[in-house]
C-alpha cells in the first residue's frame, strides 16, 4: 500500500493541475505555482535521489512559470494540456530509452537491495513504465485533437483520458501480481519480484 500512496505521490503536482489550471489565465498561473510548490514539498526527497519524473515534473513547471507567470504566452496557455502530457510521455519514453525506467526509482525503495538488478525485476519496470508512456502519448493525442480541431464535446475526450489514466493504474495494480504468479511472497506486489 505505501508503494502505491509513494509512486501516486509522485504525480500529485499533475494531478493538482489538472484540477485547479482551469480555462482562464488567473487559475493557469494558480495552478503553476501551487504545483511548482507541491514538487518542492512533496517531492524534495525524490529531487535529492535524482528520481526522472520528479526533476521532469520540476522542470515543466519551472518553464511554465517563467513562460506562463512571466511572460503571459498565451500560445503555452492555450496548449498547456497537449504540453504536459506531452512532457508526461517524454518523460516515461526518455528514462525507458535511457535504459531508467522511471518506476523502478519507485520500486526499489520497497524491494530489497539483492533484487534491484534482477533481470525479471528490470522488464516487470520496462513494461509498466512502457504501458505508462503509451498513456501519456494517448492523453497527448486527445488533448491535440481538442485543441487543433476545436472538438466538440471535449467531455468525452476528458472521460477518455480518465479511463485510460485508471487503466494504466490497474495495470500497475494488476502487472506485478500476474507476473509473480499469484505468490504469497512477503516482499511487496508492486513492481518486484
Amino acid at each position: 500500500m505505501l508503494e502505491r500512496i509513494n509512486f501516486m505521490l509522485g504525480f500529485l503536482p499533475w494531478i493538482l493541475f489538472a484540477s485547479i489550471a482551469g480555462n482562464t489565465m488567473h487559475s493557469l498561473r494558480i495552478a503553476i505555482v501551487v504545483c511548482l510548490v507541491t514538487v518542492l514539498v512533496f517531492g524534495f526527497r525524490h529531487l535529492k535521489k535524482g528520481f526522472i519524473l520528479t526533476w521532469g515534473t520540476l522542470l515543466f513547471f519551472i518553464i511554465n512559470l517563467i513562460m506562463i507567470v512571466f511572460l503571459q504566452d498565451a500560445w503555452v496557455a492555450r496548449h498547456i494540456a497537449v504540453l504536459a502530457n506531452g512532457s508526461l510521455a517524454a518523460i516515461a519514453w526518455f528514462s525507458l530509452l535511457a535504459g531508467r525506467p522511471f518506476t523502478l526509482q519507485y520500486a526499489r525503495e520497497h524491494v530489497p537491495e539483492e533484487l534491484w538488478k534482477s533481470p525479471k525485476f528490470i522488464h516487470k519496470n520496462r513494461v509498466i513504465t512502457a504501458v505508462w508512456g503509451s498513456v501519456f502519448l494517448f492523453s497527448t493525442a486527445t488533448s491535440f485533437i481538442r485543441v487543433h480541431y476545436n472538438a466538440p464535446r471535449t467531455w468525452i475526450y476528458q472521460v477518455l483520458a480518465i479511463i485510460v489514466i485508471q487503466g494504466g493504474i490497474a495495470f500497475t495494480i494488476w502487472y506485478p501480481k500476474r507476473e509473480k504468479g499469484g505468490s504469497k511472497a512477503k516482499l511487496s506486489n508492486d513492481f518486484n519480484m
